[in-house]
């Protein structure tokens, strides 16, 4: 459903009494209470290799920390 239709659905919604829209509220809030969501992928580990830098990877993590902060630091000061 698009985000035009959905935002006239609830100006819809939000025009009718109250009592209906409680009475929309408690079969959106069934329906939901409900619904099963797909179960989640559990995710390896190797999915991750080249998603961040040296510390996770084997490199020195001091080092990495260190070159963070200075590379942190000339942005810092190149943006005043």
């Amino acid at each position: 459903m698009s985000v035009q239709a959905v935002d006239r659905l609830i100006r819809q919604i939000r025009s009718l009494p109250i009592d209906e829209q409680r009475r929309i509220a408690r079969e959106i809030s069934t329906a939901l209470a409900s619904a099963k969501s797909p179960p989640t992928r559990r995710r390896e580990w190797s999915e991750l290799r080249g998603a961040v830098d040296s510390p996770l990877t084997g490199g020195d993590a001091q080092k990495w920390v260190s070159e963070e902060r200075r590379t942190e630091l000339l942005h810092r000061t190149d943006s005043l």
